[in-house]
């Protein structure tokens, strides 16, 4: 199970400004952009560096630590959020109705993954891994100028590298959920999956790095954000970097059993009109007993326990967590993107949330009262 980052205040002497206006040519170090509306200011005074007019608002940098996650320990015998035949003491249709939805489509859109990275050599993930036509690999030039060197398959925004390699299987997880197409599917086995690293080494990430990968993950042109991480403080900056409206952002509502509603866990409760909060259901449609939830503040579940999928050098393993919910709404919203490019992304979610599973008992639970079901939000209305 995924366990949620450790705060702290944030890093020292690390500013984020906010840009009401774009900033003229500089070469002043202490100031790094992170993207057309965001900068990072290394210097304890901040607003000296700018003129009144030329910043809409400063906050901290918060930094945030991650625990690494834990293999469940159970080990399905086959894919049950996709199609449950009531294997492994199932309940028989407690799915997201997978092979349905593959009638109509099997998904052509580009899928951030916010996470640890992923093997990038996983034969299940080779097929549908991203592929930056601009760069050559290897050569060690940025060959397509976006300041990214042989960044072929992805970005390391903690490290500010071209590899988003990892051995945290945590992100390689989320990622075969959302595409792998080999040993085991995707929900959306198609599609294409853009890794995009936003921890270091030591599990640190910051506001600054999230903001970074936002902005090389909507120049890649991906449509959907995968964000199975939580427990972040609140940060205007980093919501309102979620809230630039090309985008749609997957979110796993956490995995602390409280109510998100009362106590709000970050990014998820952002609240944003195109986001949606995910908490996990298990093979026999309860909610899962690790989960997050709120009616208000969480919008739906989607199988997040024991959850087959892709791990680091080429294996795979079975996980439970929102970590693990998560990319199952990911991958549908990739299916239901494909068939309407045109709703965009509030119209993407207001799909998915119209055409859920409804559970009995599960109005205090999810703000839709129901499970995850891709065919359904596929058809036409």
């Amino acid at each position: 199970m995924f366990s949620s980052a450790q705060n702290q205040p944030s890093r020292p002497g690390q500013y984020i400004a906010r840009l009401a206006k774009p900033l003229a040519a500089q070469n002043d170090s202490r100031i790094e952009k992170l993207s057309d509306d965001f900068v990072l200011v290394n210097d304890s005074n901040p607003h000296a560096l700018f003129d009144a007019e030329q910043v809409d608002y400063v906050v901290p940098n918060h930094m945030y630590r991650r625990h690494r996650p834990q293999e469940s320990e159970n080990i399905p015998r086959a894919q049950w959020g996709l199609h449950n035949t009531g294997q492994d003491g199932g309940k028989v249709d407690a799915d997201i109705d997978a092979p349905e939805a593959w009638r109509t489509t099997t998904g052509k859109t580009l899928v951030a993954v916010l996470d640890t990275g992923i093997d990038t050599t996983h034969p299940d993930l080779l097929k549908n891994l991203y592929r930056n036509e601009g760069e050559v690999a290897g050569d060690g030039v940025d060959n397509d100028g976006n300041g990214i060197i042989d960044d072929v398959h992805g970005y390391d925004a903690a490290m500010k590298t071209g590899n988003p390699w990892s051995d945290d299987p945590h992100g390689c997880h989320c990622a075969g959920t959302i595409a792998a197409s080999g040993e085991v599917l995707g929900v959306a086995p198609t599609a294409t999956v853009l890794p995009i690293k936003i921890y270091d080494d030591e599990d640190w990430t910051d506001a600054a790095t999230i903001i970074r990968a936002l902005s090389y993950a909507r120049k890649a042109g991906a449509k959907i954000a995968s964000h199975s991480y939580g427990g972040l403080i609140f940060n205007a900056a980093v919501r309102d970097a979620f809230a630039q409206p090309d985008m749609l952002h997957i979110v796993a509502a956490g995995n602390y059993r409280h109510n998100n509603d009362e106590k709000m866990n970050y990014p998820s409760s952002y609240n944003l009109p195109n986001m949606i909060s995910v908490a996990a259901s298990d093979r026999n449609d309860d909610i899962a007993s690790f989960s997050n939830y709120g009616p208000k503040t969480v919008h739906l579940a989607a199988p997040g326990v024991d959850i087959l999928s892709t791990t680091s050098y080429g294996n795979h393993g079975s996980w439970s967590g929102t970590s693990m919910a998560a990319p199952h709404v990911a991958g549908a919203a990739a299916l239901v993107a494909t068939v309407y490019p045109d709703d965009g992304p509030v119209g993407w979610k207001t799909r998915i949330l119209d055409n859920v599973d409804v559970q009995p008992g599960w109005q205090d639970r999810v703000g839709t009262g129901g499970r995850l079901n891709a065919a359904e939000a596929l058809k036409p209305k």
